[in-house]
């Protein structure tokens, strides 16, 4: 959502621009056009492609524009068609080369001073940081980029994020799991602990932030809270998760075996030892 404007004065833009209001249409673009941008860039990595999209985006908010039923929903629904533009691209085109960054580890470098040796380690450890994320990022599944950055930088409800993956709260919670799950074991291959994940979220945010942003989202980690439910679900639908569940059925099976063995020698015994003291008051 833009920082710069206010839930109400967004309302009476899209309510004045679906009367026809020229210029409501004009400050309705311009207020959003920036933060388009970043959603579309962050789960698409590449720039051009982040800019076509963009275009293709506001120009059917215009034509479209009468079809939005809430004025409040604006937002949500604008996410929607871009991410529609997003799904279509890559329906057609499969494999798609993800390109390095360079516009943004710059504007990260320039956050650090230039001089003195200590300041050359940091920028050279932000300069690779920056590299590592970036890759990881570009590695991860595009349903699981996507739900990472609604929840992470839209700070987006799972309701909503359901509605806009046209599934349940519940599967939008399982995939946000399997993605942050994901993400991890990515990160810990590349030799950044686990406990460097909130940092490397953190970094990325940065990184893609719209150049309008006054302060970087932040990213807790209350945000990757998903309950229980979603927990188990997660867990158990990955490899290690199936294997893990598998060996449980097994050992469970194992065990039920050995008891109705041993249930079947002391019911023996039991008989055996009612025979003999038959015969010996006999």
């Amino acid at each position: 959502m833009p920082e710069d404007i206010g839930n109400l004065e967004m309302c009476g833009l899209v309510v004045e621009a679906k009367l026809g209001e020229q210029a409501s249409m004009a400050r309705l673009t311009e207020v959003v056009e920036d933060d388009l941008r970043s959603y579309i860039y962050r789960i698409t990595l590449n720039p051009e492609l982040t800019q076509d999209i963009l275009q293709e985006t506001l120009l059917q908010m215009v034509t479209s524009l009468n079809q939005l039923k809430r004025a409040d929903r604006f937002w949500p629904w604008l996410l929607k068609i871009a991410l529609c533009k997003v799904q279509d691209h890559y329906r057609q085109q499969q494999k798609r080369k993800f390109q390095i960054w360079a516009a943004a580890k710059e504007r990260l470098m320039k956050n650090s001073p230039d001089n003195g040796p200590d300041n050359i380690n940091d920028r050279m450890a932000k300069q690779e940081l920056s590299d590592a994320i970036f890759h990881v990022m570009s590695q991860l599944k595009f349903d699981y980029r996507n739900v990472l950055v609604l929840r992470c930088f839209e700070q987006i409800s799972f309701a909503e994020i359901g509605e806009l993956m046209q599934c349940s709260e519940l599967s939008a919670r399982v995939t946000f799991f399997r993605a942050k799950m994901s993400l991890k074991n990515k990160l810990s291959r590349r030799g950044m602990g686990r406990k460097n994940f909130l940092m490397a979220v953190g970094l990325f945010g940065l990184l893609t932030a719209p150049t309008n942003a006054v302060s970087a989202t932040t990213v807790t980690a209350t945000t990757f809270e998903v309950g229980s439910a979603a927990a188990v679900l997660g867990f158990l639908t990955t490899k290690f998760g199936i294997i893990t569940a598998a060996a449980v059925g097994v050992m469970t099976i194992t065990l039920a075996v050995k008891a109705f063995l041993w249930f079947i020698a002391a019911l023996c015994l039991l008989l055996i030892t009612a025979i003999v003291a038959a015969f010996s008051r006999g």
